[in-house]
């Protein structure tokens, strides 16, 4: 059985616990500022579409988001 020195434990588990926050701020979708001001993300989480485009009765969003009941109540 090997044993790790506690110094190179340690900078593991800092390394590990960078990488896992790294890993959450870039590729998390939680509705971050992706889209300007004025402009509704759609639930694709890649498109934004102006917010007076929404619930006008025309999809705009590619899966019809800014249409959806949710969004129009």
């Amino acid at each position: 059985m090997y044993c790790f020195p506690t110094f190179h434990l340690c900078t593991a588990l800092v390394f590990m616990f960078r990488s896992f926050i790294f890993y959450f701020e870039t590729f998390s979708f939680s509705d971050q500022q992706l889209c300007d001001p004025g402009e509704f993300l759609c639930h694709d989480h890649v498109t934004c579409v102006s917010q007076s485009w929404l619930c006008d009765g025309d999809p705009d969003c590619p899966d019809d988001s800014d249409e959806s009941l949710d969004t129009c109540e």
